[in-house]
């Protein structure tokens, strides 16, 4: 990815428009999710030697799935915006 590319994709991230990153919503979620990893209450507790890993490993996972699928379509929005443009 380019330069140009790079901060025009910065750039869409901080406006709160339709496929943005940041959004309210986005970001109540990934503090709640940052919250769930840092507090030692869990679903399954992490006294227990595997199980109680795998609760968060699953969150974690699940939240990079999201996150790379919503920069992904935000970088997409912004190499069509920069086609359209030319």
């Amino acid at each position: 990815m380019s330069i140009k590319r790079a901060k025009q994709a910065t750039g869409i991230f901080s406006k709160n428009k339709r496929g943005a990153l940041w959004t309210p919503f986005n970001v109540i979620l990934m503090i709640l999710a940052t919250i769930y990893l840092l507090f030692p209450i869990d679903a399954i507790p992490d006294a227990l030697p595997i199980l109680g890993l795998l609760d968060d490993l699953g969150v974690i996972t699940i939240i990079i799935c999201w996150v790379s699928s919503r920069v992904s379509k935000v970088i997409k929005r912004a190499e069509s915006e920069e086609k359209t443009s030319d």
